[in-house]
């Protein structure tokens, strides 16, 4: 699912890589690049609320053994998205799952 969407970005096709990410998502991948490239790409849609949820599925999904340069980037994807307004969700945003 990463390297589809990131191929879909790269053909400059944001809606097209999203939907790859939540349909990845919805199939319950357990893979912390997923949720947190799902992060990145809401919070740049102006996303923050949903972006947040996803970005904290990443957390969680750390572990001991995990990569230092992908916490790293979850990190740096949670602090973006912790400085963007609360509340200030674009339109056509979707609401978090509830917790």
């Amino acid at each position: 699912a990463v390297a589809l969407a990131n191929g879909e970005l790269a053909d400059g096709d944001a809606a097209a890589a999203e939907r790859t990410l939540r349909q990845a998502v919805a199939r319950g991948a357990a893979d912390v690049i997923v949720h947190n490239n799902l992060a990145d790409l809401l919070g740049k849609r102006g996303c923050r609320a949903a972006a947040l949820h996803a970005v904290e599925a990443a957390a969680a999904l750390l572990g001991p053994q995990s990569d230092a340069a992908i916490a790293t980037a979850v990190a740096a994807t949670r602090a973006e998205l912790l400085a963007m307004p609360e509340g200030a969700d674009a339109d056509g945003c979707d609401s978090p799952p509830a917790a």
